[in-house]
């Protein structure tokens, strides 16, 4: 009995892993305009510049509307984990694993990443602390598709590469099955001790 409880909760973190890692953006999100975009085999940097916080895919958030635009940097190691920042008269601060820059076709690559929002004013504006980034990079060069850049050597200068970062809620379905599964388990305890 005591084996199937744990992996009941076992299952209910495997989903709420999963749940931040296939989502895609949510609103309001940062717009990140990347500026330059250094990638070497120790890892990746990248800076830019964050104008607007979107309240939807074309929309810019009352109030949210940067002058000058915040200052946006990203830094990683080769495994994909690494620490983002965002300064200026607002501000964000974010760990991240999961970095993946993979070349899809004609010096276009997607990037995402898994964030850990730390601190700063933007958090409440996003709404969490799980979190995601992602957008597309051009110019990279010239790889084979469906090929990772991290950990190779490339540079981008580009101002049409554009980056989304927004927090990721967990679900409705993730709280109500782990909560019915609480239940489960207080039953079952219950049916033991009589």
């Amino acid at each position: 009995m005591r084996n199937s409880v744990i992996s009941m909760f076992l299952g209910v973190f495997a989903l709420l892993g999963t749940a931040q890692t296939n989502a895609t953006t949510t609103f309001p999100a940062l717009e990140i305009l990347a500026g330059t975009v250094t990638g070497t085999s120790s890892g990746v940097a990248m800076d830019g510049t964050a104008p607007f916080v979107l309240s939807d895919p074309s929309t810019i958030l009352p109030g949210y509307n940067f002058s000058p635009d915040l200052v946006f940097s990203l830094t990683s190691d080769d495994t994909g984990a690494g620490f983002l920042s965002v300064t200026g008269s607002d501000d964000l601060s974010a760990g991240f694993s999961n970095l993946s820059i993979i070349h899809t076709f004609g010096g276009i690559a997607q990037v995402t990443a898994d964030l850990n929002i730390t601190g700063g004013s933007l958090a409440g504006v996003l709404g969490g602390t799980i979190g995601r980034l992602e957008g597309s990079l051009v110019n990279v060069g010239t790889f084979t598709p469906g090929q990772s850049l991290l950990g190779l050597d490339f540079s981008t200068a580009s101002p049409n590469s554009t980056l989304k970062l927004s927090a990721v809620p967990v679900p409705a379905a993730v709280w109500l099955f782990g909560s019915g599964l609480l239940g489960l388990v207080g039953i079952a305890r219950r049916k033991t001790r009589t």
